[in-house]
């Protein structure tokens, strides 16, 4: 059995509050009236919102007046939106930067916005410019004659528009010895059926080249990823997600990173990505993680060339907005929201029997605190399940949950929008 899987940010869970430091500003700047009163969240903050994404946001709308967190990036214009509750009237957005002060989970929160919606066909509509240094984490309270609104937020959507590049470099992170152990094929010709999948796929962005670099070349952390050995994802070290390989590579500061590894130690993954990764800067959240070899109850089972490739591009899809078309159980414990059983999109249906069936029934071993990847069976045994999976209407799309014995078609045009828009607010 082998497992897509992919990692949501969900970094508070239980959100611990300190004395508030009002209207400091942090890389942006306040646009206020002194009669506004500071507003902090209320409810913990269980909700995330990502720019650009087309799941339903059921809870994130139900949560938006008493505290919701906005993934924001440098230098993008965003709109925020959501249907207009004209009884009760317009409510004022307020825009906090949060201020991890240590690792219990405390924050302080300082005020950056204040700002006023434009009505815009039934919806009120609040644009904002961030202007932070690096990506950052906001949170969003509504506020309305003194207290939280009282009003409805349905249909919520965050929207952002960036002004970086489309183009994109990839670099494939060979670690440990994986190199000596690819199952009939060299690194050189696993690197370059990856950048085709990329090509394939990914048709309205340029993928520019992919380089080829070594962990134990690495120019701050290479001494640790000695190149004679087997490196294990979760256990050689702690660092799951082999963040220290992200970035720092000269002449290739700005690619994606792609982390080779021997195999993960999670019985049936193939790979993982941060959903709405959003860094290409290196550090935290900026890696794909693969594995050259897939654990099993007993052993390791070598992974195709093909399959590989075919894991780098799906997971890649994540990284840049892209949801399963179809949710998994493990998706939707993931985010919290039992609504969201789809990506949301106009263009890519979804399979409510994969919904209905037992196969999707996997809760993840990581937990929640843990940020949670997502993951599902890659290849099916046929006859096993209790529907026809091949009949499912979105199983020819990369990010159809599962693998089966069918070609992919691609990805849908508003997919690519996603992927082309999230790219281009992702400083690079």
């Amino acid at each position: 059995m082998k497992i897509f899987c992919k990692k949501i940010l969900n970094r508070l869970g239980s959100v611990c509050w300190v004395a508030i430091a009002s209207l400091a500003i942090f890389g942006c700047t306040v646009d206020s009236e002194d009669s506004v009163p500071d507003l902090v969240p209320d409810n913990g903050l269980n909700f995330w919102i990502f720019p650009n994404d087309g799941g339903r946001l059921d809870s994130a709308s139900k949560n938006l007046s008493h505290g919701l967190v906005l993934e924001v990036h440098p230098n993008a214009v965003y709109q925020l939106s959501f249907d207009a509750d004209t009884a009760v009237g317009a409510p004022r957005l307020l825009l906090y930067r949060m201020s991890y002060v240590n690792d219990q989970g405390f924050v302080r929160f300082y005020r950056t916005r204040d700002l006023k919606p434009v009505l815009e066909n039934g919806r009120y509509v609040y644009e904002f410019l961030c202007e932070e240094r690096d990506a950052a984490e906001w949170a969003a309270v509504l506020e309305h004659k003194g207290t939280y609104y009282e009003g409805t937020t349905s249909n919520l959507k965050f929207t952002g528009a960036g002004a970086y590049s489309d183009h994109l470099s990839l670099n494939l992170v060979v670690t440990g010895n994986v190199a000596s152990k690819l199952d009939g094929f060299t690194v050189d010709e696993l690197a370059q059926a990856i950048l085709k999948k990329f090509r394939s796929f990914y048709v309205n962005i340029a993928v520019d080249t992919i380089y080829v670099s070594s962990a134990h070349e690495h120019p701050v952390h290479g001494r640790l990823y000695p190149s004679n050995e087997p490196w294990v994802a979760g256990h050689s070290d702690d660092d799951l997600m082999m963040e220290k390989l992200g970035g720092g590579w000269p002449g290739c500061e700005n690619a994606l990173d792609l982390v080779l590894v021997h195999y993960i130690d999670e019985v049936g993954l193939m790979g993982y990505s941060y959903l709405f990764s959003g860094n290409l800067g290196g550090g935290g959240g900026s890696t794909v993680v693969l594995g050259a070899f897939v654990k099993t109850p007993t052993s390791q089972e070598a992974t195709s060339m093909e399959d590989i490739a075919e894991t780098a591009v799906h997971e890649s899809g994540h990284f840049f907005g892209l949801r399963h078309t179809t949710s998994t159980s493990a998706d939707i414990y993931a985010v919290g929201d039992y609504s969201m059983v789809e990506d949301g999109l106009d263009d890519t249906p979804y399979c409510k029997d994969l919904l209905k069936s037992g196969l999707v029934k996997r809760i993840p071993d990581w937990g929640r605190n843990f940020g949670t990847r997502r993951g599902w069976v890659r290849k099916i045994p046929m006859g096993k399940e209790n529907f026809k999976v091949t009949d499912c209407p979105d199983v020819t799309n990369l990010m159809f949950p599962m693998e089966t014995v069918l070609e992919y078609d691609g990805l849908s045009p508003q997919q690519l929008d996603i992927v082309r828009n999230n790219l281009m607010i992702f400083p690079h």
